[in-house]
């Protein structure tokens, strides 16, 4: 089996919410919520409206803070939602007429019994793949490709081990490491960036 890396280039990043966007608002904000969260997959096919919206006074909010409880772990995780995220969740709402707050929010075409159900699993995988495949990304793409997106932006942008752990509720720094698979990269870039 291929192991799954991270979308390194910004480039390919914006091609894929691109191709994404022109064809379902849905799937590109999956997308987004995806690498900008580092969410497993069956934590954002959990999603239910009421975790990203609230209603005051007949007005639809999106919340900049949300919780949950993830499936994988059982903790808490609590992530603040970032500018970019929030305009896409914004644009998204645009094209839904009708939910209710315990629907899920990124349902299926298809009802069971008269209920939206979230899409499934194997269906984000094909739509993201396809995506991949199409804009010519040599590596695979798939689900766990946004966790690890944004694993290694947040690596990129200098945060630190202790706290990348924390934020995908890793054991340990260690497990972190081997999860993004540095070690080598670092040991050539060490070798690189030493010249004597």
């Amino acid at each position: 089996m291929t192991r799954i890396e991270p979308i390194k280039s910004k480039r390919n990043i914006k091609e894929l919410k691109y191709w994404l966007l022109r064809q379902s608002i849905r799937n590109e904000t999956f997308f987004t919520l995806g690498v900008n969260t580092g969410l497993r997959v069956s934590d954002l096919l959990a999603l239910k409206f009421y975790d990203l919206i609230e209603i005051k006074n007949k007005k639809i909010f999106i919340k900049r803070r949300i919780k949950i409880v993830e499936i994988k772990t059982k903790k808490v995780k609590e992530l603040y939602i970032n500018d970019t995220t929030f305009k896409s969740i914004k644009n998204y709402l645009k094209t839904i007429k009708h939910y209710n707050l315990d629907d899920p929010f990124f349902f299926s075409r298809n009802k069971v019994s008269g209920k939206l159900k979230p899409i499934s699993r194997q269906r984000a995988y094909a739509i993201l793949a396809r995506a991949g495949e199409d804009i010519g990304i040599q590596q695979r793409v798939g689900t766990h490709s946004l966790r690890k997106t944004f694993a290694y932006c947040q690596y990129e942008n200098g945060v630190s081990m202790a706290m990348l752990a924390e934020l995908l509720n890793h054991s340990s720094e260690l497990v972190t490491r081997k999860y993004l698979g540095l070690d080598q990269e670092e040991k050539d870039n060490a070798y690189k960036n030493c010249e004597i």
